[in-house]
């Protein structure tokens, strides 16, 4: 299964039988069709961070940035 599989709501599986009999035209089935669908789990975790990163390093007026990992922790496309 593919994260594509995933985000098309599931993979689609076809299949026909066919017969080798002794005489005659060897017998086919009818296209027999299954979707699986997915179990979505979707999930996301955000991490952030401070520089400086500590409280007695801060002074008035000073800039603080600030950055974020943002992670997708699910099976889902977010």
């Amino acid at each position: 299964v593919t994260q594509a599989d995933i985000d098309a709501g599931g993979v689609t599986n076809t299949a026909t039988g066919t017969g080798t009999p002794p005489t005659g035209e060897p017998p086919v089935s009818p296209p027999s069709t299954v979707v699986v669908p997915p179990d979505p789990v979707p999930g996301i975790t955000v991490v952030k961070s401070a520089s400086p990163n500590t409280p007695d390093a801060y002074q008035v007026g000073q800039e603080i940035t600030y950055s974020f990992v943002v992670t997708n922790t699910g099976n889902v496309t977010l």
